[in-house]
């Protein structure tokens, strides 16, 4: 009989733990001191456009002391001070380039011409003929029977126009055949070959470059406003993208017409649009190739011993400038006075102390 009891109390046991439990998960879940609340987040937690002070402990930057420098960079090209283009002084098809790139050639030396058959062939052409006339002459000189004596002179005057007229053929041959061939005006090196055998050219088109090495220099083709600040023997460093550390020194001596130089003892600037830069010494020992693109480095403005902070210290707004500092007040920002500012350093004027700590902006 107890063990038919105990049949009946157990399932109405077990139903009553069960209830037990799930109340106790309810009761856990909404208790005001339960600690899930408390995960919930605070409110100072949320997020709000009304700025607030940061919480550093330590300031991530120090008013410093130093040199403040202003550099603009400029795109620049080695090349000859001494450098010609040059060219043929009439139209046609190019016949032979008889020199190669780099080749040194001597001043005089025949490096390229047209097709010069047909001309060859009407100087030939007129030389047979200025020695007819000349033969002519001579025949014309000898002892004539003629009983009036003004027709020899006249009859050599007429021989000797002829010889005149032949010799000016030939002088207008030999000049268009001239036209039609380039010359080394001077010794130097193959720096460009701009025309192949087979093409035209309409002439005064440059065919071929050449250039004294000995010479070399930086060309500038200064874009936009880039020429401001600059003057003549202004110092510069040149690099090469490939090469940065390999570093040369110049000094710029001469500027396009319109930019105007304070230095009375500077010299005439050349008549083009470009910047010269003259070099310390020859690229070409320093590893550098004719004709290579350079980076132009140029101090436009520098201060000395200087109080300066990073730009990412500073905050500005409506033309004013501020910093974060700390002190027996808390953080807060104050206004400071700016001067020389570049990508990495601003200048301060007034506003901050050498050595004061300055929290990120807020």
């Amino acid at each position: 009989m107890v063990r038919g009891t105990l049949r009946k109390v157990i399932p109405v046991l077990a139903v009553l733990i069960a209830l037990a439990i799930v109340g106790f998960g309810i009761y856990t879940e909404f208790s005001p001191n339960t600690n899930t609340l408390s995960a919930q987040p605070e409110l100072s937690s949320i997020p709000s456009h009304i700025p607030t002070p940061t919480t550093e402990n330590k300031p991530p930057y120090t008013v410093q002391r130093g040199d403040v420098t202003s550099e603009i960079t400029l795109s620049g090209q080695i090349t000859s001070a001494a450098k010609q283009e040059l060219f043929f002084r009439t139209r046609g098809p190019v016949d032979k380039i008889l020199v190669k790139l780099n080749d040194r050639v001597k001043s005089g030396q025949l490096l390229a011409n047209l097709y010069l058959s047909q001309t060859q062939f009407d100087l030939q052409r007129a030389q047979i003929n200025l020695d007819i006339d000349k033969l002519n002459l001579a025949l014309a000189q000898q002892p004539v029977r003629s009983d009036d004596p003004n027709i020899k002179p006249i009859a050599l005057a007429i021989r000797q126009k002829q010889i005149d007229l032949a010799q000016l053929d030939i002088q207008e041959i030999n000049a268009n055949i001239a036209d039609m061939q380039i010359f080394a005006p001077s010794d130097g090196t193959v720096t460009a070959i701009l025309f192949k055998e087979g093409d035209q050219t309409n002439g005064f088109e440059p065919v071929i470059e050449i250039a004294d090495l000995n010479i070399l220099e930086v060309v500038v083709s200064p874009v936009g406003d880039e020429t401001n600040g600059l003057s003549i023997n202004t110092p510069v460093t040149i690099r090469t993208t490939l090469n940065p550390d390999q570093v040369l020194n110049g000094v710029i001596t001469s500027l396009p017409p319109v930019v105007s130089t304070t230095n009375t003892n500077a010299p005439t600037p050349k008549s083009d649009d470009f910047i010269h830069i003259s070099l310390s010494e020859n690229p070409l020992s320093a590893g550098y190739q004719y004709g290579d693109q350079v980076q132009v480095g140029v101090i436009t403005e520098s201060k000395n011993n200087v109080l300066w902070l990073p730009p990412s210290a500073i905050t500005t707004t409506g033309g004013h400038s501020y910093v974060t500092i700390q002190d027996d007040q808390g953080q807060h920002q104050v206004e400071i006075k700016v001067g020389l500012q570049t990508d990495s350093q601003v200048e301060i004027l007034s506003g901050v102390k050498e050595g004061q700590g300055v929290y990120t902006p807020y």
